[in-house]
């Protein structure tokens, strides 16, 4: 059995204050790290006297996870001057590798009668806000608030059964089951505030760690990238890749730049999965089986339940009053989401049976907006992205 219970909380902000000429003014939180709960099970039997061996091996393996990253100013006042402009950088940022895996392994090479499963279980929650709520701001450069999500799931389960040799009739029960669950919420925003800026940025999405606009708060994290080499050098699937890079989802492959291009496109052929054009967050499911004997049966299992609900990728501006000469809104949700379900079950005799069921349900719902505000600007851009795939 392997579980992880993680309540994590990360908050940084400024309130009720008063900053003159500072020439920047940071205001971030960061949070990432590698989570990985594993359960292993494995027998093994290789008495051939009786022909009446029994094997029987299980693993469970369960992350729980509550992330909760802020980053604000509340009723701050934050004045520059006319000469050195005050720069705002407001962030919240989360970038976790989370793997929830396990392995069931039952072998009776003196024939007889294995069963085994594995069972895996995730379910995540990641809270990111940044906000400036109230007070006012003059003289500002460039003002920045932003909310990003930078995470990779993985979640497997593997369960392999064989069952040979010895006198009797040979059987091979396996069965694996995945559940991933996961809930994003992801806003930044500006509320109640008054604010003179050259240019405003409020962006809520998710993105990859390796993206430039990431670099900086990736650094941030020290040594959490040696984490995640340390796992991947001890076999840990720390991007899943490894169990959906070389599927054949179809004859035709098309990258997903191909498809947001296309405006015929029928929605039947498949995405080239080396080359997805996905720059957000990857979440991958695995259920495998394989089970041989005279007699073998498996079943693999893999249900996503991925939320990222209403007002969950969210970037706006509200009740506020604002002179800019740009200012961007953008809420962008570029998650990667692939399940795989699949096995062998090879009977030498009179059965062999195999059965896979992959489900995804995916909520997404981004908004961008500016709402009951007084807003003065040479550009204006408000744009709502959802792309996942």
């Amino acid at each position: 059995v392997g579980l992880n219970d993680i309540d994590n909380t990360v908050e940084a902000g400024i309130n009720d204050a008063t900053i003159n000429a500072a020439q920047k003014v940071d205001v971030i939180a960061v949070s990432g790290g590698t989570q990985v709960a594993a359960g292993i099970g494995a027998t093994l039997t290789t008495d051939a006297s009786s022909g009446k061996n029994y094997s029987g091996a299980g693993s469970a393996s369960v992350n729980l996870i509550d992330k909760n990253v802020k980053a604000g100013l509340k009723d701050t006042n934050v004045s520059g001057t006319e000469t050195v402009k005050t720069d705002l950088d407001i962030a919240a940022y989360e970038s976790d590798v989370q793997v929830t895996g396990g392995v069931s392994m039952s072998i009776a090479t003196g024939g007889g009668k294995v069963a085994g499963g594995a069972v895996t279980v995730a379910n995540i929650n990641n809270n990111v806000n940044s906000f400036i709520d109230g007070g006012e701001y003059k003289n500002i450069g460039t003002t920045k608030v932003q909310s990003l999500l930078a995470t990779t799931q993985v979640t497997a389960a593997i369960a392999t059964g064989i069952a040979v040799g010895g006198s009797g009739n040979n059987m091979a029960f396996e069965g694996a089951v995945v559940y991933n669950g996961l809930t994003n919420n992801v806003q930044a925003g500006i509320t109640g505030a008054e604010l003179t800026s050259d240019n405003v940025n409020v962006i809520a999405k998710d993105v990859a760690a390796s993206d430039a606009e990431a670099e900086a708060y990736q650094k941030l994290l020290g040594s959490y990238s040696d984490n995640q080499t340390f796992a991947a050098e001890h076999d840990v699937a720390v991007d899943g890749k490894a169990y959906y890079a070389d599927l054949d989802t179809s004859s035709t492959e098309v990258t997903s730049a191909e498809i947001n291009e296309d405006a015929e496109y029928d929605g039947q052929s498949a995405v080239n999965l080396k080359n997805t054009g996905k720059t957000g967050s990857t979440i991958v499911g695995a259920a495998l089986v394989v089970a041989g004997s005279d007699n073998a049966a498996g079943a693999a299992v893999n249900i996503a339940n991925i939320n990222n609900n209403f007002n969950h990728f969210k970037a706006d501006i509200e009740q506020s009053t604002i002179v800019a000469e740009n200012m961007q809104v953008g809420a962008d949700a570029d998650t990667l989401l692939i399940n795989v379900a699949g096995g062998v079950a090879a009977g030498k005799d009179k059965f062999g049976g195999m059965g896979s069921v992959s489900w995804q349900t995916l909520n997404n719902d981004v908004t961008a907006q500016v709402a009951h505000s007084d807003v003065t600007v040479d550009e204006l851009a408000v744009r709502a992205d959802n792309s996942s795939l």
